[in-house]
């Protein structure tokens, strides 16, 4: 269950200066990050259930790196700009991850690609954003993970990133041909081996009702 602030906004000057004391020294974390965190924060979402800046979120390597931290044991992994769990007190368990935003590449197939990767080592997330521009009105890259496991690439606008309680899914949303993004080399690989594996699966059942 997601859950939104639970008191109304507090005055804008400390969450200002809660947010840039956790930011990292760099123009991408003052330009980007920092004003993003706190578009979410207007939105509705409680600063103690985002992670960013220096206590940055880390998504393993490989599924060994995985494996390690399912056994608090430490491990390799690549930082994520923003994390957005579904509650404060599930910050820090990967199964209540539910959103990612990835600012660093500055072109967008990197960006994607790079969501990508992410995607393998974080199984419940249900949405990754390549966002570089904060405001509103700017395209982002939004990748969806269906509940078929499959993923969808759209574009939308910074404005569209959810709000504490909204379902996350591409279909709460008009589909237009101008939305969608070509896919890279890694997602074509996988929805191919997804398509084949089900019609193996179809195969095997059919075998049996055969015989």
């Amino acid at each position: 269950m997601i859950r939104p602030r639970s008191a109304p906004p507090g005055d804008e000057g400390t969450e200002f200066a809660a947010i840039q004391s956790q930011l990292k020294n760099t123009p991408e974390q003052r330009e980007v990050v920092g004003p993003l965190v706190a578009r979410l924060l207007a939105a509705g979402w409680n600063l103690d259930q985002i992670v960013f800046g220096r206590s940055e979120w880390r998504v393993p390597k490989s599924p060994s790196e995985a494996t390690k931290r399912e056994k608090h044991q430490s491990f390799a992994g690549f930082p994520v700009d923003i994390a957005v769990f579904d509650e404060a007190g599930n910050v820090g368990d990967p199964r209540h991850l539910i959103f990612i935003v990835e600012c660093k590449q500055p072109m967008e197939t990197a960006g994607v690609a790079q969501l990508e990767s992410y995607f393998v080592g974080e199984p419940h997330v249900q949405l990754g954003a390549w966002i570089n521009d904060p405001t509103p009105a700017a395209t982002a890259a939004f990748i969806y993970r269906k509940i078929d496991g499959r993923i969808l690439l759209k574009k939308q606008k910074v404005s569209d990133l959810p709000r504490p309680g909204e379902a996350i899914r591409p279909e709460t949303q008009r589909l237009t041909f101008s939305d969608l993004i070509a896919p890279t080399e890694l997602l074509l690989r996988k929805t191919v081996e997804d398509l084949l594996d089900k019609i193996v699966a179809g195969d095997s059942v059919g075998s049996h009702v055969v015989s």
